[in-house]
């Protein structure tokens, strides 16, 4: 499959607010910056944060356009208690989520990075491990264990994989909540809603925004994950 230059059809695309599979098929030229930023409210108010980037470039191989990157900088917000976990992983380098390839409408594939490595602060049993090496005081280790059962459950599902759409995003059709079922029997649900912007001429990224609202009982929490990608070269 070769790499057509973008023409009447594409643009008929882009027009029309469709996903724009020629699009997909036009290498971005020169490195980018993506960057991946989570924030969430947790039980007493507080907001943890964590922001990675990466420098990106699209390669075009065999036909195929593909994403590799490699981490430059990664920034963790979080509370006092929190503090040791979040040093552990503004020191941790996320190696697994490239290369991204795409399919010929810009879809990335399933099988190539699609699922996210995460962070520390989103990985139950590794955090856990952690919090017991670290040998915190005893309000610090509850309110380290707390946090990261509250991320693992709220989150995992929904937050964990990289949308398909990311690079090249297909319109949202709006929000979308799901009825859960809490532990203690009781009744929950999950909202989420995504909205993106594009490049005008070739449907590119340029933001991306996923929410994920949790309502438990009286408990409303909310994570949201925000991507953008920009020029540097």
């Amino acid at each position: 499959m070769k790499i057509p230059a973008i023409g009447l059809a594409a643009a008929a695309l882009l027009a029309s607010g469709l996903h724009q599979p020629l699009s997909a098929q036009i290498a971005p030229q020169g490195p980018h910056e993506l960057c991946r930023e989570l924030v969430r409210s947790l039980e007493d108010g507080a907001v943890l944060g964590v922001k990675r980037c990466w420098t990106v470039r699209f390669v075009v191989e065999q036909g195929d356009l593909r994403m590799d990157g490699e981490q430059s900088s990664v920034a963790v917000d979080a509370p006092p208690a929190l503090t040791a976990l979040a040093r552990l992983e503004e020191k941790r380098v996320e190696t697994g989520m490239f290369p991204l390839v795409m399919s010929p409408d810009g879809l990335i594939q399933p099988s190539a990075g699609q699922k996210n490595g995460g962070t520390l602060l989103e990985m139950q049993e590794a955090a856990a491990a952690i919090i017991t090496a670290l040998e915190p005081d005893p309000a610090a280790a509850d309110a380290m264990h707390s946090f990261v059962a509250q991320v693992a459950a709220a989150s995992a599902e929904h937050l964990g994989r990289i949308p398909r759409d990311l690079l090249y995003p297909v319109p949202p059709q709006g929000p979308e909540t799901i009825a859960i079922t809490l532990p203690d029997g009781s009744a929950g649900s999950v909202t989420i809603e995504q909205s993106a912007t594009a490049h005008p001429e070739t449907g590119l990224l340029q933001t991306a925004r996923r929410s994920v609202v949790t309502r438990a009982g009286l408990t409303t929490s909310e994570s949201v994950e925000t991507w953008v990608l920009t020029p540097t070269g």
